[in-house]
């Protein structure tokens, strides 16, 4: 109470509850006036009841109310308030507004609007499952935590301007498309697959084996060792996968001339796997202890069907072009004694080698052609499932979760490990830079003349120091 009686002498109160007891001539029916109320745990308050609301106070680690921090309900609703220099900012608040969470800029992050049902949020959604009825608006992208893009590339991703990369796509309907564009990987193209590569020397025969292309490549002279060598930087095994590329001759029947005549089927890209190697004497082996003196050849299978190949590529053909009476159905049949073979000068570029940890890789892999292009990967007996071991230049086709779930960007380095022997300096857009080497670790503030820093050292060889 702050005033007093007539006479100057007594206080006269207007709360029911005074420092002398409970004042029944205030207590109205069904209501109890009075400022506040407080609740103590022990001698710390815990709540306060007031005209605009109940606070309850959250608990300092010593026990102590942090008056700082802590719950206020009332009419407009529930809210968790944390004291900002003197600002107060509802953290989390619970109202006729909706459902909206705020950082200590007092800016929302999270805001669930109870009139239109929409949610906004400003930072990342890690979830385990989800159900989306209607459409989804991406303004960056969408992908796997683990994206690097390119041929040698893994995961997938999807961005905001309708561009997508993923590793295998199967469409019930039709395709349509303005530009279609195939056999992108070319060793004189765009972009640039640098493996080892076995050129055949001469024509390899042809057979089919449960709907499957299988080649008996011989190249005629023996290696040393343990395994095949025929240069080309590698020593191929069982199981090696190659993407083969080259023109197999097919023998067709011409009505017009009333007998058969050859025809070319181009292979493009069409992976195969060594199965077996080729003793001396032309028979099969996958024993290599059967061939001490190495191998004189091998066998060679395609992974796809025969139907599967010819789904995905054009039938191609450089003999009597123009001739209706030849047939283009596939496959092709055969001529009477003529065989199927494989030209040679076809290329068998080394893709991966098949484990039971999945496709092992090594090779290099160049391109400017592509939409986050130009770099250079390089891998080295990783599997497909993995991140190149190195790439460099623009980065913005890799995305690694221990990064944070957006690709690197920029141009620079990504690798498991980097040697240096000079000085890494980083300039920031105002001037300021910083400088690492093994000599020490120095910073240098903002300056309109880059070049001319002045330095403070931080650190060098005799340990980290605090100016």
């Amino acid at each position: 109470s702050d005033r007093l009686d007539d006479a100057g002498l007594n206080r006269m109160y207007t709360a029911a509850i005074t420092p002398s007891g409970i004042n029944a001539n205030l207590i109205a029916a069904g209501r109890l006036d009075t400022e506040k109320i407080n609740i103590y745990s022990g001698d710390q308050i815990r709540f306060t009841w007031k005209a605009d609301g109940i606070f309850a106070y959250k608990s300092k680690a010593n026990g102590y109310s942090d008056f700082d921090n802590y719950v206020k309900y009332n009419e407009d609703g529930l809210r968790l308030i944390k004291k900002v220099e003197d600002n107060e900012i509802s953290r989390v608040e619970v109202s006729w507004d909706g459902f909206i969470l705020r950082n200590d800029d007092n800016m929302d992050v999270f805001y669930a609007d109870p009139d239109t049902g929409n949610l906004n949020i400003t930072g990342y959604i890690h979830a385990m499952g989800g159900i989306i009825d209607e459409s989804m608006t991406v303004g960056g992208s969408l992908g796997s935590p683990l994206f690097a893009n390119g041929a040698l590339g893994t995961g997938w991703r999807i961005d905001g301007d309708g561009s997508a990369e993923f590793n295998n796509v199967y469409v019930r309907g039709t395709i349509s498309a303005s530009v279609f564009e195939y056999d992108k990987i070319s060793s004189v193209g765009g972009s640039l697959y640098i493996a080892p590569t076995l050129i055949t020397m001469s024509s390899a025969p042809v057979t089919i084996v449960s709907n499957k292309y299988r080649f008996s490549i011989n190249h005629g002279f023996s290696t040393t060792g343990t395994q095949t060598n025929w240069s080309a930087g590698r020593n191929w095994l069982i199981n090696d996968i190659v993407s083969l590329q080259g023109y197999i001759i097919k023998y067709i029947y011409n009505e017009a001339s009333e007998q058969y005549e050859p025809d070319a089927y181009e292979l493009k890209d069409v992976r195969s796997k060594i199965i077996a190697f080729l003793k001396q004497d032309g028979t099969p082996t996958t024993d290599i202890l059967e061939i001490p003196n190495g191998a004189y050849g091998i066998i060679l299978e395609t992974i796809e069907t025969i139907d599967a190949i010819n789904n995905r590529q054009e039938y191609m053909r450089w003999a009597n072009e123009g001739e209706e009476q030849y047939s283009y159905s596939n496959p092709m049949p055969e001529g009477e004694g003529l065989q199927d073979k494989l030209e040679s000068d076809a290329k068998l570029i080394y893709w991966g080698t098949a484990s039971e940890e999945g496709t092992l890789r090594k090779g290099i892999y160049m391109t400017a052609a592509l939409d986050d292009s130009p770099f250079i990967d390089i891998y080295d007996q990783e599997t497909v499932a993995s991140l190149p071991q190195v790439r460099l230049g623009n980065l913005e086709g890799i995305t690694d979760i221990r990064f944070g779930p957006n690709p690197l960007g920029g141009y620079g380095l990504y690798s498991q490990n980097a040697n240096l022997t000079g000085t890494m300096l980083f300039v920031d857009e105002d001037g300021g830079a910083m400088k690492l080497s093994a000599n020490g670790f120095q910073i240098a503030a903002p300056t309109t003349n880059p070049g001319n820093w002045e330095w403070s050292t931080f650190g060098d060889s005799s340990g980290f120091k605090a100016d």
